[in-house]
């Protein structure tokens, strides 16, 4: 479901995943380490499947893939 939702979408774009440990990744964002007095949500309540991309059948081929669309 999800998973492939996200590759369908990022089958669009050339890039390279780069995986850095945290101890070699010596420029970490200080910002991505800030906590906040919030409890943590799961992905399922932060961003149901309802808000996520959805398939849709069309008539045109991008790529041989089915079109993205956001309801």
């Amino acid at each position: 479901g999800r998973i492939c939702r996200w590759i369908f979408l990022f089958q669009e774009f050339d890039f390279t995943v780069v995986v850095k440990p945290g101890k070699s990744n010596s420029g970490l964002d200080q910002l991505s380490r800030i906590q906040s007095g919030e409890e943590p949500q799961t992905i399922e309540e932060t961003m149901p499947d309802a808000q996520l991309y959805r398939l849709q059948r069309c008539t045109i081929r991008i790529r041989g893939h089915c079109c993205l669309s956001k309801d």
